[in-house]
């Protein structure tokens, strides 16, 4: 069992900013675990709830038709797909 003391309220827009707080001990952070894997494996982020799969954000990309698209949008949509689409390492 540990305890986080949390004092006051913090609001971000910039996930980043948000991950770098939770590292200092400003508190709680309620991010995506992509991203976040090297954090939790070095101890300097812990995962308070390991079973729940979190809520999912629905996420999307704003592109021309496929008619337009240059093959590098396309090809990086694509990488963002594989990404998301892979759960994050245990």
């Amino acid at each position: 069992t540990r305890s986080v003391a949390v004092a006051g309220r913090y609001t971000f827009v910039d996930v980043e900013a948000m991950v770098a707080a939770a590292c200092a001990g400003a508190g709680i952070a309620q991010v995506l675990a992509l991203g976040t894997e090297r954090l939790v494996a070095e101890g300097t982020l812990i995962d308070l709830f390991p079973d729940w799969p979190g809520e999912v954000f629905p996420l999307y990309a704003v592109r021309p038709s496929r008619r337009l698209a240059p093959a590098a949008i396309e090809a990086f949509l694509a990488f963002c797909v594989e990404v998301v689409a892979t759960p994050p390492a245990a």
